[in-house]
């Protein structure tokens, strides 16, 4: 082995080696996540399509978004309900109007 071969293999070498010791000693799956967010779910946010009783990827409940037909979208969208705070009438469920900043009917 050359010298040239050998310093790039020694250089890669040492710098997983690092890495994996930073990870380890973080204590997470990535480098510096959190336990919190490395086991946090995603979901889907308003106007996003979604399928009814969906086991992954459901709408944010958090958030109060259900998955409901949407005036003006083709199919089942993450949306709000009734009296949710609103900015355009696509992020309201159903006939739903956003009408002074809330989902109204």
């Amino acid at each position: 082995m050359n010298g040239s071969r050998f310093d790039a293999w020694t250089r890669r070498g040492l710098g997983l080696a690092a890495a994996g010791l930073v990870a380890s000693l973080s204590g997470a799956p990535g480098f510096g996540a959190t336990d919190a967010e490395a086991k946090k779910k995603r979901c889907r946010k308003l106007q996003q399509a979604c399928k009814p009783g969906a086991r992954k990827k459901r709408c944010c409940k958090g958030q109060g978004l259900l998955c409901e037909i949407v005036v003006g979208l083709e199919g089942r969208h993450c949306c709000l309900g009734v009296g949710a705070a609103c900015t355009e009438t696509a992020d309201c469920c159903g006939f739903l109007d956003c009408g002074g900043g809330t989902c109204n009917e």
